[in-house]
């Protein structure tokens, strides 16, 4: 269990999740990709954010990655899912990161970054650009 309290959970498709809320998107997703409603899902792919770094006679400073639960492609545009409850998506840490894949590789059209929200009445809402469907 985490500081959030979600508890690692298997999906339908036997992958290991960080929350059941993720571990049930994945099967929702997987349902999409075999109706070809989505295409090329991935979960947890890794995107650099800003390179290691080394100054001067300073140890080296960590690069900095971020993780998306999901990368898929849904009518030609590439999508980052990210999975959160309304709690985490508050984390400031998963702000700035947030704000640095908008940033870095959502800028061309070709690519956008989508939350899918677990809200306190269990329902269900998507963060695609800004807007709450």
């Amino acid at each position: 269990m985490n500081k959030f309290s979600a508890r690692k959970t298997e999906c339908i498709q036997g992958h290991m999740h960080d929350s059941k809320f993720e571990a049930e998107r994945c099967g929702i997703l997987h349902i999409m990709q075999k109706h070809g409603m989505i295409s090329e899902l991935r979960s947890q792919v890794k995107f650099d954010l800003i390179p290691a770094m080394k100054y001067g006679n300073m140890p080296n400073e960590q690069g900095v990655r971020y993780v998306a639960d999901f990368v898929y492609v849904e009518s030609g545009v590439t999508v980052i899912e990210d999975v959160k409850s309304e709690e985490t998506r508050k984390n400031p840490g998963y702000i700035i990161k947030r704000k640095l894949v908008k940033q870095k590789y959502c800028t061309d059209g070709k690519t956008v970054f989508r939350e899918y929200i677990q809200t306190k009445s269990k329902s269900r809402k998507v963060k695609k650009n800004g807007e709450t469907y």
